[in-house]
């Protein structure tokens, strides 16, 4: 007859305790510690968005894209020279299309800071792009306005008789410019990412 102070062959010996679950010294018993990424709205690239729209919209619609003699002249100002000598992109890009690459540039650049799966990453490559687009655009169709005005020899109508994208240019035109390259660069951004710690 055994004694019961003598534990059965294979037995737990007086004073151990044995885990649950076959828990061994230095394990977690209920799972360990990770981290995992996530994302958040990237706020910096919101901001840099509105005020490169802010900047377009002011150019586009208030400030004068060219000032000479004590003229001046808005974008809106161009469009009636620009129909008149038949000019099809500036009267397009007076017209309409600036709004369109105006848009473009924006929701791009929002979409690229704001977690929406797999189309971020590719906003933040075309938000740039577009921004990029639409200073080309300002650029040729300024250049086709200016060509045709030179080819006509109408530069006797400016004072000094000097006429070219950048000869006499004024604010609207700087900030409309500056106002793609800043959209375009804030989709770059993309959105704020932090590291969060889960427990299991």
């Amino acid at each position: 007859m055994s004694s019961p102070y003598n534990p059965p062959p294979g037995g737990q010996q007086p004073g151990e305790y044995q885990q649950p679950g076959g828990y061994q010294h230095g394990a977690q018993s209920w799972g360990g510690s990770g981290s995992q990424q996530s994302q958040s709205v990237g706020y910096i690239g919101i901001a840099l968005a509105v005020v490169g729209a802010m900047f377009m919209i002011a150019g586009v619609t208030a400030l004068n894209w060219y000032s000479v003699g004590g003229e001046h002249a808005t974008l809106s100002d161009l469009q009636p020279g620009a129909k008149d000598m038949d000019v099809g992109l500036m009267t397009a890009y007076g017209g309409f299309l600036v709004w369109i690459l105006l848009i473009l540039v924006l929701a791009a650049a929002v979409a690229a800071c704001v977690p929406i799966g797999s189309a971020g990453p590719a906003m933040r490559v075309i938000a740039p792009l577009v921004g990029v687009l639409g200073v080309v655009v300002t650029l040729v169709a300024l250049n086709s306005y200016w060509s045709k005005f030179k080819g006509l020899n109408r530069t006797q109508d400016v004072p000094d008789g000097k006429a070219g994208i950048f000869t006499h240019s004024a604010s609207g035109l700087w900030m409309t410019l500056a106002g793609f390259l800043i959209a375009g660069i804030a989709g770059v951004f993309g959105p704020r990412r932090s590291q969060a710690v889960t427990r299991r």
